[in-house]
């Protein structure tokens, strides 16, 4: 009877913390989910409140699990011509709804003009050119989704993001790999215990034990047919990525910010103002901006065998509007672009026509780098001007 006791005792202790734990962990979003294809998406048909900030949004998604004006089917071929978004949370449109976003401005100033154009925004938050290339390549030859033309937004941050998800390759949904991702991902949103003290110093053990522990029969062949890429740039990547290891290690993609020895000076400064810092280019960056002009390649030879017409777009988001001076930052994607036979569309000079300051608390979020309903609205314009 004394071991039962106990052992109830015990039970009800461990029952006891699990809860207390569940309950002081921090809220994040459930419908934003990690994915084996492109690292992580939003859920498909979707109709919830989301929360930015001070601000709440009814987010809903598509059938394709893109934010949308209404959970909706979306067809795989369209009579109109058709055109999909994609890029990080300024063209997601974090803390915006659907229907006042760049794409649908887009949408809405053709249907005035009497063109009608359908424009899908597969946008998610923290997405870079690595990930907006695998999205594609799932999107078109997977899920075998016809578009006309293909809209890349580059953003400040993609720069950085190429450094943090440099290891993700798309793998088996029911490989280890995946397994110990979606393992953080759960634990992430929902143990205090995870988030304060075994994420920020042991992830990297506790990802390499699952690892261990699970099957990986059909690892080699999934990885093959989804994963890295074998091209005349596979043996570049691997080497720039190599590079940066002795420099950061391993620095998580969901919480970097609680690894400050990886980006010492700040994290507005390197994420957002890294063209602007020798030092930074050195540690970091122009090995950040290798692997994005990388995938930006692959994007370009990813649209032409499928027939499908690629722009570019660069923005300055709230930090470049107000604080730093673009104009190097302008150069180097003009550059790149013309390089690569892409058509760049350059709005920054559409933010121009006040003084920071002022576009600052026009078109932006209150303390906040995105932009708001006014600042879609300008974004919106300014493509659907470079579309006429």
């Amino acid at each position: 009877m004394k071991i039962l006791k106990w052992t109830a005792y015990v039970v009800f202790l461990l029952a006891l913390m699990i809860v207390a734990d569940h309950l002081s962990a921090g809220y994040s979003a459930p419908f934003r989910v990690a994915d084996n294809h492109y690292h992580h998406g939003l859920l498909p048909n979707l109709d919830v409140a989301d929360v930015w900030g001070d601000r709440t949004t009814n987010l809903m998604t598509n059938s394709l699990a893109f934010k949308d004006r209404e959970r909706r089917p979306v067809p795989l071929q369209s009579e109109n011509y058709r055109i999909l978004n994609i890029g990080d949370s300024m063209i997601e449109g974090l803390g915006v709804p659907a229907a006042e976003t760049l794409s649908a401005v887009i949408e809405d100033l053709a249907a005035k003009s009497g063109r009608p154009i359908e424009v899908l925004n597969a946008s998610v938050a923290s997405y870079s050119p690595r990930l907006d290339f695998f999205k594609l390549r799932y999107l078109l030859e997977e899920v075998k989704l016809k578009v006309n033309e293909v809209i890349v937004y580059i953003d400040p941050s993609d720069v950085q993001d190429e450094v943090l998800y440099r290891d993700f390759v798309p793998v088996s949904r029911d490989s280890a790999e995946f397994t110990g991702v979606r393992l953080e991902s759960y634990l992430a949103r929902n143990s205090f215990l995870f988030q304060t003290f075994l994420r920020p110093k042991y992830w990297r053990s506790v990802h390499d034990l699952v690892g261990l522990l699970y099957p990986m029969s059909d690892f080699k062949a999934q990885a093959d047919r989804y994963g890295p890429v074998k091209d005349a740039m596979a043996a570049d990547e691997a080497r720039l990525i190599a590079s940066l290891e002795p420099i950061l290690g391993y620095v998580n993609p969901s919480a970097w910010w609680e690894q400050p020895q990886a980006f010492p000076k700040g994290w507005q400064e390197e994420r957002f103002g890294w063209f602007s810092d020798p030092k930074i280019m050195a540690r970091w960056a122009d090995t950040g901006l290798a692997l994005a002009r990388i995938y930006i390649r692959r994007i370009v030879r990813l649209c032409r065998e499928h027939n499908v017409k690629l722009r570019m777009v660069i923005y300055p988001n709230g930090y470049l509007v107000n604080q730093v001076p673009s104009q190097r930052y302008e150069e180097i994607w003009t550059t790149i672009a013309k390089e690569e036979g892409v058509e760049l569309i350059n709005l920054f000079p559409s933010f121009r026509h006040e003084s920071p300051d002022a576009a600052r608390a026009k078109y932006y979020i209150p303390k906040d780098v995105h932009w708001n309903e006014a600042g879609h609205k300008v974004m919106g314009e300014g493509v659907f001007d470079a579309l006429k």
